[in-house]
């Protein structure tokens, strides 16, 4: 193994990542088991980061032993794949690539700990409009962290149902 070679690769890999990321795991596992010393440099690759290698390498372990379509696991992608690679059996390898396929990672997430999956929120405010924002949650118990809101949920929870009318 030519750890010059392999980190070119990996580089080259990293360009295509939704489509290459099952041969970059397999090269990262490589590199784990056999030379920890590239291992190491192949983590500190920008735009790679560690925690994306190490699900990689987990995703690469898991389905390795399994006939599963590349192209599917492909089209599932290496976020979902790692939600579900430690769960995978051969008794729910199948329920769980098919459910991969058919959620979102946030519901998929939720589902695989057993809880019931939440819903989304996603809000644009002009600059106004999201001073009156803040200013309605801090009232209700959000918590002001620096510049970031905390325990927005909450405070929206409480704001609608003290002002909800029955």
């Amino acid at each position: 193994m030519n750890p010059n070679k392999i980190y070119e690769k990996a580089l080259e890999l990293l360009v295509t990542l939704d489509a290459s990321f099952l041969e970059l795991g397999k090269i990262l596992r490589l590199a784990q088991d056999e030379d920890p010393a590239l291992f190491q440099q192949l983590l500190k690759i920008p735009g790679l980061g560690r925690r994306r290698c190490y699900h990689l390498v987990k995703i690469d372990r898991t389905f390795e032993g399994y006939e599963v379509d590349k192209e599917i696991l492909i089209a599932i992608g290496w976020t979902k794949l790692s939600i579900i690679a430690p769960h995978v059996s051969h008794e729910t390898i199948g329920l769980l690539l098919a459910l991969a396929q058919s959620v979102k990672a946030h519901t998929l997430t939720a589902m695989v700990k057993g809880e019931v999956p939440t819903k989304s929120v996603q809000l644009f405010f002009k600059p106004e409009q999201y001073s009156a924002y803040v200013k309605a949650l801090l009232g209700h118990g959000a918590v002001k962290k620096g510049d970031r809101l905390q325990k927005q949920e909450e405070a929206i929870l409480h704001l609608i149902e003290t002002s909800y009318v029955k």
